[in-house]
């Protein structure tokens, strides 16, 4: 149950958050919706995982990886306006 809510999670959420203008809270709800099904899985179970938790910590990786996209971006975009802001006042 909770791996579908952290897909709806983590791609409906980004969308929305890029659609405002804001590109690193969109990277951070990635982020944070790509571990939410660890955090569970790892609060519900003892002991040892199953065979399959390399291949879903391997997607996982994919998903945190795409996430640094939008931070990328957003943070570019920062460095560019105060540049800019710098460049105007003549500092």
């Amino acid at each position: 149950m909770i791996f579908p809510l952290s897909i709806l999670l983590y791609i409906g959420l980004p969308i929305w958050m890029l659609a405002r203008g804001w590109p690193i809270r969109a990277g951070a709800a990635m982020i944070v919706s790509a571990l939410l099904p660890w955090i569970v899985w790892l609060s519900m179970i003892e002991g040892r995982l199953g065979p399959g938790a390399g291949i879903v910590m391997m997607l996982t990786v994919l998903m945190l990886i795409l996430a640094l996209v939008p931070t990328a971006i957003g943070t570019v975009q920062a460095v560019v306006r105060v540049v800019a802001s710098r460049q105007k006042r003549g500092d």
